[in-house]
């Protein structure tokens, strides 16, 4: 992500100041020294690399934990994870630029999807970390499949999430980037941003190209941005949802565009309580793939198209979003500057 971090400690200071075991401390001064040596602690195959980072592999099949190997991580290594793993992880505030890679080969299964979240443990990925990517991999169960718990910065990047209490939250001033996901078959939403946090939904810089999620077959809502949040969702598909497609809600703002949001429940688009829906991206920042969104004719949304209550305010093309119940219910606190398909 485009931010400024303060400096983390390096290896060498971590191996100093660390009551972990002596072996681990070892191989932290082996990677801040740039000691270029095979050393493997436990079953985790290490090698140290220039930079002072080590990639590491975890087996779970073989007995290793993803939560071993982030003990002795440092600034800029890469967890390459293969297997099944049952476990909750936490990436503790400490961590930064660190990449957990599935290799599309690993599962992480943590706890049930209706476990009540009482602590960390009640998530399959707890992040506090910043900078951090969790990718290519299948994310099972939690409280949420992916947790953040600001301020945390995360990619969250071509994982298949399924079976949790809600896929994916972001909180307390966190910024995620959320692309290439398979995010299905949550017993709630599909994402949520909430107390003043930010997400990309589908792309990550806005030059780059569109890098969509699919978000279906959810229990709640596709996408929730709420509580003085904001969003820019852009190409994907939010579809068969159990309530409404994209609820924007409590003083929150959201750049909705080119997305295929179709057969959810509720409507399609919903802003509500002081809260803006931007339907056109405008300026030069503008992701690469922009246009209007659309639903299929075949599968209308159950709601209206578009809704809007309490001092909100829509404004853009409709392109083809459509509802069982009409184009869009606009009440008077609102401002309505919708346009009709196929006007600009």
């Amino acid at each position: 992500m485009d931010n400024d971090y303060p400096r983390p400690a390096t290896g060498r200071d971590r191996a100093q100041q660390s009551p972990l075991p002596r072996g681990r401390r070892l191989r932290l001064a082996l990677a801040a020294t740039a000691v270029a040596l095979p050393v493997t602690v436990g079953t985790l195959a290490v090698v140290p690399t220039a930079s002072g980072a080590s990639p590491v592999s975890v087996d779970c099949d073989s007995g290793d934990t993803i939560t071993d190997a982030l003990r002795g991580a440092v600034t800029g290594d890469t967890i390459s994870v293969s297997g099944t793993c049952a476990e909750s992880v936490l990436v503790p505030r400490t961590l930064t630029k660190v990449t957990l890679d599935g290799q599309g080969k690993a599962t992480v299964r943590g706890p049930a999807g209706d476990t009540v979240p009482t602590s960390p443990a009640s998530f399959t990925f707890f992040v506090e970390g910043t900078d951090i990517t969790i990718k290519n991999f299948t994310i099972v169960g939690g409280a949420h499949a992916v947790h953040l718990s600001g301020p945390a910065t995360v990619t969250v990047d071509g994982n298949t999430i399924r079976e949790s209490g809600g896929a994916i939250h972001l909180d307390k001033a966190s910024i995620g980037q959320i692309i290439n996901n398979t995010i299905e078959d949550n017993l709630g939403y599909g994402i949520n941003i909430q107390e003043n946090s930010y997400a990309r939904i589908g792309f990550t810089v806005p030059t780059r190209p569109i890098a969509p999620n699919t978000i279906r077959r959810n229990g709640g809502a596709g996408i929730q941005v709420t509580r003085s949040s904001s969003a820019w969702i852009a190409g994907n598909t939010v579809e068969g949802n159990a309530s409404h497609g994209v609820v924007v809600d409590r003083d929150s703002q959201a750049d909705v565009t080119g997305n295929a949001i179709q057969g959810n429940r509720g409507d399609a688009i919903r802003a509500s309580h002081g809260s803006g829906v931007n339907l056109e991206s405008e300026g030069a920042e503008s992701p690469q793939v922009t246009g209007p969104n659309t639903t299929a004719a075949r599968v209308p949304n159950s709601g209206v198209a578009l809704r809007c209550e309490v001092d909100g305010y829509v404004v853009g093309p409709r392109g083809t979003l459509a509802g069982a119940r009409g184009l869009k219910d606009i009440d008077k606190s609102c401002v309505d500057e919708i346009e009709p398909r196929g006007k600009k």
